[in-house]
């Protein structure tokens, strides 16, 4: 029963993951459509298509129509989530924990894709984390002050580099977004898991400078990785 679970929770991740990453690209390029297509041939897509994950294995990362390849974003971002899914019932049970992390999961991995495809970190969705923070993980107020105090460290730490970078480069090296995201997602871990999801992050952003070739990246999708990660632990 617990593996039919875990399997569940998996494939439950995959789907959300999927859902979220069209969702994202449909809104960043204002283009809604009610059926799912191919971005290089506009073939619209079956439902036997869009299985996460499997539906990329048995077409070989390739569109059924004209054979254009595939981002590969697209399996391991709903591996990863499946994966995530899992481990979070793993780690939780079936508690309300579990739903506030999946809805945190959830906003994060839109932050994560929409930044990719524009460059920005929508205020939506930090009000939504700050939202799930409330309800689900800080029900005692009293307590409040406290967290907000490893949230404005993460945000002035992060901020104060920025402006060293700039000072010596001449050029942004991170984004106000970022910063914020930092801010909002300090809310939920101590200063000494701020100072690990600050050097973490960093350590993912050297990763993906050094794998896409790139000089400037999308840094939310680090961040929100990193701290994903992190809380499965706190």
């Amino acid at each position: 029963m617990e593996i039919l679970l875990h399997f569940i929770f998996f494939m439950s991740g995959s789907c959300l993951a999927s859902f979220i990453e069209c969702m994202a690209f449909q809104i960043s390029h204002s283009c809604f459509r009610m059926r799912s297509r191919c971005a290089e041939c506009g073939h619209v897509l079956a439902w036997y298509d869009l299985i996460p994950v499997f539906s990329y294995l048995i077409l070989r990362g390739r569109c059924r129509s004209c054979g254009s390849r595939i981002s590969t974003v697209h399996p391991v971002s709903e591996i990863a989530c499946g994966l995530y899914c899992a481990a979070l019932y793993r780690h939780s049970g079936l508690t309300a924990v579990l739903a506030g992390r999946v809805l945190l999961m959830s906003v994060l991995v839109y932050a994560a894709f929409y930044d990719m495809y524009t460059m920005e970190i929508p205020d939506v969705c930090l009000v939504l984390q700050i939202m799930i923070f409330f309800v689900f993980e800080q029900r005692d107020c009293t307590q409040t002050a406290a967290r907000v105090i490893p949230a404005a460290a993460a945000a002035l730490y992060v901020s104060a580099a920025a402006m060293l970078f700039y000072v010596f480069r001449k050029q942004s090296g991170i984004g106000f977004g970022d910063i914020k995201l930092y801010f909002v997602c300090g809310l939920y871990l101590t200063f000494q898991q701020v100072m690990t999801l600050i050097a973490v992050s960093g350590l993912l952003g050297v990763v993906y400078v050094l794998a896409s070739g790139k000089k400037k990246i999308p840094f939310g999708p680090c961040i929100a990785a990193a701290f994903l990660v992190l809380i499965l632990y706190v």
